[in-house]
């Protein structure tokens, strides 16, 4: 009898291509701390560049599409469970716009994570 177990890997690749467009608001948040207007305004044509990139990346990679991924159930619902309540805790001690970025690298960091760990559909 055939074993349809997959072993559990972390795909780093997928992780960073997943979660690209979270990593590309920090530099904006680091580099215009005073203008989060500004910050956003640059961020959203960023992603809109990326998104356009990364539709015609997907069209050449099948495996990149989030349609065509299995996630590691125990692993997603721990990342998940440890990310919410990680960030109710920072968004009750919110006192600085540190606190902010704080945040959002707490965020970008578990769904790296929660996404590293999923694997091709077979």
């Amino acid at each position: 009898m055939k074993n349809n177990r997959k072993k559990v890997t972390f795909d780093w690749k997928y992780g960073l291509y997943a979660n690209i467009y979270f990593l590309a608001f920090v530099p904006m948040l680091l580099f215009f701390k005073n203008s989060i207007s500004l910050a956003l305004a640059i961020s959203i044509i960023l992603i809109l560049f990326l998104l356009m990139f990364f539709h015609l990346f997907e069209k050449k990679h099948d495996a990149y599409k989030s349609k065509n991924r299995d996630y590691f159930k125990s692993a997603y619902i721990t990342c998940s469970v440890f990310f919410a309540v990680g960030e109710l805790i920072l968004i009750f001690n919110y006192q600085t716009s540190q606190n902010l970025l704080l945040l959002f690298i707490y965020g970008i960091f578990w769904v790296f994570i929660r996404d590293g760990f999923s694997s091709e559909k077979l």
